[in-house]
């Protein structure tokens, strides 16, 4: 893991040199503890490209782009935004492949938050466990590797540190499977 402070690091570097000397084709993984310092270093990764695909699992970076806040850094970019939900998930897949042929770079941002859309199913169903969600995931996380490593189109995997009990409370990486195991760059990003 490479630990980057945004604040002092970067100050002292033009900070997208770095960046895109880290960023590659592939998976790369980059952990966060704080929202806002996610969002700023997305705009600073994806103003490198033209061509963006971009799925939101949380919604944190649509709002902050459908209000303007962060609009004006991509308005000479083509960028598709695509907000899943449980209903409609399955459907987006192919709109997505889509979306990604011609695309320079894939975000899945915050995919903490992709088993939130499956949290209604897990408590009315006593029979689906989240191992069925983590199926799906990994499954949806491996095609996208497949088809963007044959396109050679950077994948970037936003995920937020979180909570774990074990003898007592540890902070630790959320998806260590796909995170550490398969990640070509694991990054934390914090703030101090």
């Amino acid at each position: 893991i490479i630990y980057l402070n945004l604040i002092n690091s970067l100050a002292d570097y033009n900070s997208q040199d770095i960046i895109f000397e880290v960023i590659s084709d592939g998976l790369n993984s980059l952990i966060f503890d704080d929202s806002y310092v996610k969002i700023c270093f997305l705009v600073m990764i994806l103003s490198k490209y033209d061509k963006i695909t971009f799925i939101d699992f949380d919604t944190i970076f649509s709002a902050y782009y459908n209000v303007g806040i962060i609009k004006k850094e991509f308005k000479s970019k083509n960028i598709d935004i695509f907000l899943p939900d449980e209903y409609e998930f399955v459907s987006l897949i192919n709109k997505i492949i889509k979306s990604i042929n011609g695309s320079l770079i894939l975000v899945l941002e915050s995919i903490n938050s992709f088993y939130n859309m499956y949290y209604k199913k897990l408590s009315q169903n006593q029979d689906m466990r989240v191992s069925e969600i983590q199926r799906i995931f990994s499954n949806f996380i491996m095609l996208l590797v497949k088809y963007c490593n044959e396109s050679n189109i950077p994948i970037v995997v936003t995920t937020f540190m979180s909570y774990k009990k074990e003898k007592e409370w540890i902070l630790t990486i959320p998806n260590k499977r796909l995170t550490q195991k398969k990640s070509n760059v694991l990054l934390y990003i914090g703030e101090n």
